[in-house]
């Protein structure tokens, strides 16, 4: 890239040939040559371009094109945007975005891409500022990839809700609950148990011993699978006087997940409950 920049007709753009280049354009433009991030200098009043091997492989095919002239020619598609960058930064102003959402047509087409850029300063060798020093990192495929991860997280969690088997994900020596579905919701009689623990949510489950046999398989990283459970379990207005007593069977296998254990009841494969005037330990 160095070289590319020594053979440019520098003559025909304002700041004229390099040999009459002031200290502080030799400076600033030996300093985005030599970096290993991408980098571009914009220049003057109009940021002339004039970047590094990294900054070419993000201008695509403009490159060479966009070396040494002005910003608002080379990135047509983002005038508004690098005028506020230019007017902002030569009066004094970093700028930072994180991950921000640009259309650029650096390839002939549309293209969304995103970026990280930090905009600073440049002065001159009185101190006044003469141009704008941009770092340029493209995080398109981060940000496609989160996406992603997102979407098949939330499809994972709405394939979960409507399983037919109540489920829940309960985490670590507490049993915290992390998920639960609607199943699950109806088991118990209540929905506001997800971020609670078992002993929080179900304080009944704790009195019973439902999860002493559970957290000795956990810590033993082994799969339970247990049959004719009964939890006795008190209505959401906590009167002793009447309850329902649940039976059902949970399958259980424990997940590591390099902080602490993980077990996943999948469901269940049959569950009767009978409703009456049951004493309920208080």
């Amino acid at each position: 890239m160095a070289e590319l920049i020594r053979a440019h007709d520098w003559s025909a753009t304002p700041v004229g040939p390099i040999e009459h280049w002031p200290h502080s354009l030799k400076t600033a433009v030996g300093l985005v040559v030599a970096s290993q991030v991408p980098m571009t200098l914009l220049w003057g009043p109009e940021g002339l371009l004039i970047y590094n091997e990294g900054y070419a492989e993000i201008g695509g095919a403009r490159h060479p094109f966009i070396l040494g002239r002005p910003v608002a020619e080379c990135w047509p598609e983002a005038a508004d945007f690098n005028d506020n960058v230019l007017k902002t930064v030569l009066a004094g102003k970093p700028l930072r975005y994180a991950s921000q959402e640009l259309t650029l047509y650096r390839n002939g087409m549309p293209e969304q891409v995103w970026m990280d850029l930090d905009y600073s300063p440049v002065r001159d060798d009185d101190g006044t500022i003469v141009g704008v020093i941009a770092i340029v990192i493209e995080t398109t495929c981060r940000v496609q990839a989160e996406r992603r991860l997102i979407a098949e997280h939330d499809l994972i969690t709405q394939m979960f809700d409507q399983a037919p088997g109540f489920m829940a994900m309960i985490d670590g020596p507490d049993h915290l609950l992390t998920m639960t579905n609607t199943a699950y919701h109806r088991l118990i009689g209540r929905s506001d148990v997800t971020g609670k623990t078992i002993a929080e949510a179900l304080p009944e489950a704790v009195e019973q011993g439902f999860c002493s046999y559970p957290r000795r398989r956990l810590r033993q990283r082994r799969a339970l699978c247990r049959d004719r459970c009964a939890i006795l379990r008190r209505r959401q207005d906590h009167r002793a006087d009447r309850g329902s007593l649940c039976r059902f069977r949970v399958p259980a296998d424990p997940r590591h997940d390099g902080q602490g254990h993980r077990h996943l009841p999948p469901g269940h494969r049959r569950q009767r409950t009978r409703r009456g005037r049951n004493r309920v330990a208080a």
